[in-house]
């Protein structure tokens, strides 16, 4: 999980991630970013660490998958990350 500024955008998020990139497809009004090689999605954190802070998961594959079964594991990979601690630790 990495931690950016309130206002990071997925798109943001997606310009420095590998595999995928800004203009890619996006889901749940721009919480998610995602291609067939990565994707990049907003923890929401059951208790925000601050309002001047956001958490990101990303995820990439070295070979080519399915868009939707990438934008499918980053939802439950921020699903999981949010309920982990991780957001207190952060």
């Amino acid at each position: 999980m990495e931690k950016r500024t309130a206002g990071v955008s997925a798109r943001d998020v997606a310009m420095s991630a590998v595999g995928v990139g800004p203009t890619d497809a996006g889901a749940d009004n721009g919480r998610f970013i995602y291609s067939k090689t990565g994707a990049v999605g907003r923890v929401e954190c059951p208790k925000s660490a601050g309002a001047d802070s956001s958490f990101w998961v990303t995820a990439r594959v070295s070979d080519d998958s399915d868009a939707a079964d990438m934008l499918r594991f980053i939802k439950e990979y921020a699903t999981a990350a949010a309920g982990s601690g991780a957001c207190a630790d952060g």
